[in-house]
């Protein structure tokens, strides 16, 4: 739980036995991330997922993360195999019991709209479905709202995402069947048009090409991969057209191996001049191009232009590549994972400004690493980041089907808590009901009715034994 700000601390002793080893306080609240007194990445070993999981912070395109509320969101596995909504509090991840899908190998795209939650969730071969979710901010929780989750299509895809545009309609992106297909809301958030191609272009693709969506500038953009004509191709919508009319195309890449099925898009909201960014790979290396040939770039759009810039070579053995967009430092940061092969090791990253973005040579500095293991699938949010949010990247490890996570604070963050306003002067009431469950060896759950405020409550400091 969170704790806003008062003044006076209360202490709560608990009962006999297992419950006696803790007490909770209730302190001042600091943003979780920005509270880490660093500008370098920190890496947090996660829970230990089911064998049927093998990815659940893949795919490419999809970000599973969200910041909202002054905390992270992720979609995470529960220990049933669920994928459930978790909150991100002190380097951990609680699960809120809010399931989203109930399939352990799907993976979702989530976007937060500023009050609803959105997932788009697929498998390789079952129902494509949109759920939406309602927050409680009393509780931090979500709730599955009436009439979702919603099917838009059936028979699977390797990829699905989800964006919304200015009129308020949702759009899905997903490619089946060799070709690639788009379908949107009309009435309201449940109902959706049959799924259709892209019109007046050639939209049949190798069989595992992607694409993905996102909103812009007053237009939809959907861009996919091509590899049977090495191309990568971009539709934009104009919000103001019907679903099948207003369409344009461009071709951001194109050349001898130039595509592979990895994008990762992302856009700052206020930019007013509706850049783009794509983080892509090639295939470059498959035909026994050199070692220094491009593998991983970062294409941007700019007034209907697009230009790129060159952020791994094939030597560099980088793959699924990934953006996040810093509004506060005006900056672009590119995490990919390196080796390409064997499972994967270690998330690495580059930064660059976002008025020239050019990125140095090799791998750049580590952001996911633990020793003795292999990170891979790199996912965060859709939105930018900023120095009250900090950098979250969650992954995972095919290898022990564990999650990790890094968090790394921005220039400009605060690093303090906000000073004390001189007007709280009422303590907080103390937790009440605390109980202690032993989950297995290594975890305990401690569960206590919410404390109350006349400022408010956001957070809790547990002990054990007197230890924090």
């Amino acid at each position: 739980m969170h704790i806003s700000r008062s003044r006076l601390i209360r202490r709560l002793g608990l009962g006999s036995g297992l419950a006696a080893m803790y007490s909770a306080a209730v302190v001042v609240g600091a943003p979780a991330v920005s509270a880490t007194h660093t500008t370098t990445p920190t890496t947090y070993q996660g829970a230990v997922y089911g064998s049927v999981a093998t990815t659940p912070t893949a795919d490419k395109p999809q970000s599973k993360l969200w910041h909202q509320d002054g905390a992270w969101w992720g979609l995470l596995l529960d220990s049933a195999g669920r994928v459930v909504v978790h909150e991100l509090r002190d380097h951990r991840w609680y699960s809120t019991g809010a399931v989203v899908d109930e399939r352990s190998t799907s993976t979702g795209d989530a976007l937060w709209d500023g009050s609803r939650l959105y997932v788009a969730s697929r498998t390789s071969s079952g129902a494509l479905r949109v759920v939406r979710l309602s927050y409680d901010s009393t509780r931090r929780s979500y709730a599955v709202d009436a009439g979702f989750p919603v099917q838009i299509a059936s028979n699977g895809s390797e990829s699905i995402t989800i964006a919304k545009d200015t009129v308020g309609r949702l759009w899905a992106t997903y490619t089946q069947g060799s070709a690639v297909w788009v379908t949107h809301t009309t009435t309201d958030d449940a109902t959706w048009t049959s799924p259709f191609k892209p019109p007046g272009i050639d939209t049949a693709v190798a069989s595992d090409d992607i694409s993905a969506v996102l909103a812009f500038n007053g237009k939809i953009g959907v861009m996919w991969s091509d590899q049977a004509s090495s191309t990568f191709r971009f539709g934009v919508h104009d919000d103001r057209a019907s679903g099948t009319t207003g369409w344009t195309y461009e071709v951001p890449l194109e050349g001898t191996n130039m595509a592979d099925d990895h994008i990762n898009l992302k856009t700052l909201v206020a930019d007013s001049a509706g850049r783009v960014h794509a983080a892509i790979k090639t295939s470059q290396g498959d035909g026994g191009e050199p070692a220094g040939s491009p593998s991983i770039a970062v294409l941007t759009r700019a007034g209907g232009t697009w230009t790129s810039a060159v952020a791994g070579t094939v030597g560099d053995s980088m793959t699924r590549p990934v953006l996040l967009l810093d509004e506060t430092n005006s900056e672009i940061y590119l995490l990919a994972t390196a080796p390409e092969s064997g499972g994967g090791g270690t998330i690495y990253y580059k930064k660059a400004p976002l008025s020239n973005i050019s990125f140095g040579n090799g791998r750049g500095k580590p952001f996911v690493e633990w020793a003795g293991d292999k990170v891979n699938n790199a996912t965060t949010t859709k939105d930018p980041v900023s120095a009250a949010t900090g950098m979250v990247v969650l992954a995972s490890s095919g290898n022990s089907r564990t999650y990790y996570h890094a968090e790394m604070a921005l220039s400009g963050s605060t690093t303090e808590p906000a000073p004390e306003p001189a007007s709280d002067t009422t303590a907080p009431s103390a937790p009440a009901g605390v109980s202690a469950k032993s989950v297995s060896s290594g975890q305990v759950d401690l569960v206590w009715s919410a404390s109350t405020d006349n400022i408010g409550v956001a957070g809790y400091r547990v002990r054990r034994d007197g230890v924090q």
